[in-house]
């Protein structure tokens, strides 16, 4: 799994509900990087369902259960 994808899970994991600006400042990332990086997650068939955008102004990004699913395996 991309490093930047399983960073972007555990900060979510952490808290949740955070507004696009903030995830891209956070995790040192353009708007346009993050924007890809969610594209590629929502056009992934095994990575549906890993990200909830929120139709809130501004948008929030929230971990969806396969998330938390996945964020599970991946601790030792």
């Amino acid at each position: 799994m991309d490093a930047t994808l399983t960073r972007l899970l555990q900060l979510l994991a952490a808290d949740d509900g955070q507004s696009l600006p903030r995830v891209a400042k956070k995790l040192a990332l353009r708007h346009s990087q993050l924007h890809r990086l969610l594209t590629a997650v929502a056009a992934g068939n095994d990575l549906r369902g890993i990200i909830v955008i929120s139709g809130e102004d501004p948008p929030r990004l929230c971990l969806g259960n396969a998330g938390r699913l996945l964020l599970q395996e991946l601790k030792p």
